[in-house]
């Protein structure tokens, strides 16, 4: 059974009892002392001599001691006198039975040497001893409590103070991811910025390049090819340049959108021309399905045409030459929603979670690139307040692309259809 600093053992369900060790010669008293003891819920246990108790208080802590005076070999007052010298039990409260007299200097030094609680003199009465136990008794459980409650205290305030750390640990780490991302958007920015520079005097060099070849009809046509190549590389370098400046902007929040007017219509018929080239190199077919309702856009055409056009880039890219895109557009109450669906590679259920992240991109790209079409998509989408989704139902069976924008406040609202009944009578 395990040992209680406060004299408590615990049951086989779990409760804690009080334990009274009860030294006695006599076979006789300890029965007795045991009936009268009993009722008050503890647990008696019982030794005959100063020996055999001091074996006990070695494996054991009481609740109380109850010590007969006059026995053999070692009496009650030299057995409290062990105690009381010893570390472990000094602190028990030692009640004291006696045959002698009240007046008796043994029993009065008791209390001042021994530190003794009580003397009761035989005969002793059954309710004193019950009483008398029971205040030491409840005094235990008192103080069990509030060791308890100490316990409880002492652990909420060491979860608060682990929250605390935990919390400032948290906190160090958010700021430091965030010193981390501010970072990253600046050497974005400055990679973009310096990638920039030296291409703009290729783009010109290319430019110079194309009026004097179209002046020279017998220009060997390796010459030719070559200059296509380098222009068409020069090309992919300004738009991955473009991209790395637009998200370092987009992330530090410096993208000011210039609002206008803008018809859906115009706005994809734009992008489908921008597109266009990457489509027919692939061979793709494209499928346009516009309202014919006018919907109008209050935002940034530029940004609004981008957003169209790397989603009809992301779809040919990842489109098998030969394969199907389809645009379509409609009003959904005061939104226009803008879906471009293809039959290309699809995205796993695994990547698809990420797909609007920053770099990332799937197994089977046609093109090399660094994955900030999309991530650039969904932010410029959100900053028109509008939304972005994608669907796929898996690997090689195709993806849709869903975004929704908020129409103009003053677009029309939508006409309700008439039934033909009414259309007849019209007519």
């Amino acid at each position: 059974m395990p040992i209680k600093s406060n004299g408590l053992q615990s049951t086989a369900d779990g409760e804690r009892q009080e334990e009274i060790l009860v030294v006695d010669d006599t076979p006789a008293d300890l029965v007795a002392i045991t009936a009268v003891l009993e009722p008050l819920g503890v647990r008696v246990i019982t030794a005959q001599s100063g020996e055999a108790a001091l074996r006990l208080l070695l494996e054991r802590e009481f609740t109380l001691l109850i010590l007969d005076v006059n026995m053999p070999t070692m009496s009650g007052f030299e057995l409290a006198r062990r105690i009381r010298g010893g570390a472990r039990s000094n602190r028990i409260p030692i009640i004291f039975i006696t045959a002698s007299d009240r007046e008796d200097r043994r029993v009065l030094a008791a209390y001042d040497e021994l530190g003794a609680v009580d003397f009761l003199f035989k005969p002793v009465e059954a309710q004193v001893l019950r009483a008398k136990s029971s205040v030491f008794i409840d005094l235990a459980r008192r103080a069990e409590l509030i060791r308890e409650h100490e316990r409880r205290e002492h652990a909420r305030l060491l979860e608060i103070e682990r929250k605390a750390l935990h919390e400032e640990s948290l906190q160090r780490e958010m700021e430091q991811l965030a010193e981390m991302h501010r970072h990253k958007d600046h050497f974005l920015a400055v990679l973009g910025h310096e990638l920039r520079n030296p291409l703009t005097p290729l783009v010109a060099s290319l430019e110079l390049l194309r009026h004097k070849f179209a002046k020279t009809p017998d220009l060997d046509p390796m010459i030719a090819r070559t200059r296509d190549i380098m222009e068409r590389h020069v090309e992919h370098l300004t738009r991955l340049a473009e991209d790395l400046v637009d998200v370092a902007r987009i992330n530090s929040g410096k993208v000011e959108l210039r609002k206008g007017r803008v018809s859906i219509q115009d706005m994809v018929a734009q992008a489908v021309a921008t597109s266009r080239p990457l489509i027919e190199e692939r061979e793709q077919s494209l499928e346009l399905q516009m309202p014919v309702e006018p919907l109008v856009l209050d935002g940034d055409r530029v940004r609004l045409v981008q957003v169209v056009t790397n989603l009809l880039n992301n779809a040919a890219r990842y489109t098998p030459p030969k394969g199907r895109i389809n645009v379509c557009c409609e009003r959904v109450g005061n939104e226009v929603e803008l879906r471009v669906e293809d039959n290309g590679h699809g995205i796993s259920p695994k990547l698809l979670p990420h797909v609007f992240d920053a770099f990332v991109q799937g197994k089977e790209r046609q093109s090399v690139g660094l994955g900030l079409g999309l991530a650039i998509v969904r932010r410029l989408t959100a900053l028109h307040g509008g939304t972005i989704s994608v669907h796929s139902e898996g690997e090689r069976r195709g993806t849709k692309f869903t975004a929704r924008l908020p129409l103009a406040d003053d677009t029309p609202a939508k006409p309700r259809d008439v039934p033909r009944e009414l259309q007849a009578e019209e007519g």
